[in-house]
């Protein structure tokens, strides 16, 4: 039984123009279950098939519910930008840091807006700030320490409303509509209720208006 529910799932989840007519009760479960049978399992039975066909409904009901939460919180959401960055991408070795990043942080004044973004990696580690900052980081970093430099890039802050928790499935659907408007992700960093995502300064404006589009349904 266990086999013929997933293979149930599976085939509904490949086939989303089925699962929207089951949503909108426009299709008779047992001729889809005759239909899977068929072409999936001809060696199940209808009725094991039909159960699993409803117990997917269930499902359908419980995202549906799930989804106009999630729907809720983009809603809330608040999307800030910031141009003319650059990352720097460093060697993880936190002897040298510890010497770096006391110099590296009585730079950065927050009341300027001056931003600082820190990842840490198994391998390396990478500083994102203003390109202002540049010049002076590249003293404060001995050579050796430094992999890697890109610059001219551009960073959207996502503020999701703290109100709702962790809520699973909320990040990867904006990511999804990225990729769908070829964006170009350089680097990702969750700090809920933050999401701050860091592209190509040129790709600032359309992440913007598709995340405009996507997060608060506008057309």
């Amino acid at each position: 039984m266990t086999n013929i529910t997933q293979e149930v799932r599976d085939f509904l989840n490949q086939n989303p123009s089925i699962v929207k007519c089951l949503e909108c009760k426009i299709i008779n479960i047992r001729a889809l279950a005759f239909h899977m049978i068929k072409n999936c399992n001809k060696g199940a039975s209808s009725h094991a098939v039909m159960s699993a066909i409803r117990r997917y409904k269930k499902e359908l009901k419980i995202k549906e519910k799930k989804k106009s939460i999630i729907q809720s919180i983009y809603l809330d959401s608040k999307i800030s930008t910031k141009s003319h960055l650059v990352m720097f991408t460093l060697k993880r070795h936190f002897k040298i840091l510890r010497n770096i990043l006391p110099h590296i942080l009585d730079d950065i004044h927050v009341s300027k807006g001056e931003v600082l973004r820190i990842v840490e990696g198994r391998e390396s580690v990478k500083l994102i700030f203003d390109h202002s900052k540049k010049p002076r980081f590249l003293k404060i970093i001995p050579e050796e320490e430094l992999i890697d430099a890109k610059e001219n890039l551009g960073e959207l802050n996502i503020h999701f409303s703290e109100k709702y928790g962790d809520m699973p499935g909320l990040v990867s659907p904006v990511f999804n509509e990225l990729a769908i408007n070829d964006v170009n992700v350089i680097e990702i960093i969750g700090c809920m209720p933050e999401l701050i995502i860091i592209v190509k300064e040129e790709d600032i404006s359309k992440c913007h208006d598709a995340l405009i589009r996507f997060l608060y349904n506008k057309k």
